[in-house]
């Protein structure tokens, strides 16, 4: 992985959920708003396909599927989260969901480069 890959993965999931924290838009504003994070989330899954389907260390690899699926159920577990908790706490949950996803790729994914580099 390139050293720069999870630092930046984290960058596009905070850009995307402070978008949607942005509350009471309207008009041009709300569709600027609506723009940018389909353009984010476009953005994000072509660098998360570039990088990972294109490393050849990862043909013929053994996926452990239980992990994997496990953190997917978390990480998708928070954007839910702030779905349900929006209307009774208000859009701010989407910034500090944001918040807690770019860490938590900080958290695992700068100790896996760390770990593979040059491996």
């Amino acid at each position: 992985m390139p050293v720069w890959y999870f630092p930046a993965l984290a960058g596009l999931i905070l850009a995307l959920f402070g978008l949607n924290a942005l509350g009471g838009l309207s008009g041009p504003a709300r569709i600027l708003q609506a723009t940018l994070i389909i353009l984010l989330a476009v953005g994000m899954g072509a660098l998360v396909g570039r990088v990972s389907f294109n490393q050849p260390a990862y043909r013929g690899t053994r996926v452990p599927w239980v992990t994997v699926g496990a953190s997917g159920l978390l990480a998708g577990a928070v954007p839910v989260a702030a779905i349900l908790l929006d209307d009774v706490l208000g859009s701010w949950v989407w910034l500090m969901a944001g918040v807690i996803l770019a860490a938590g790729i900080l958290a695992l994914g700068v100790p896996y480069e760390r770990r593979h580099r040059g491996a």
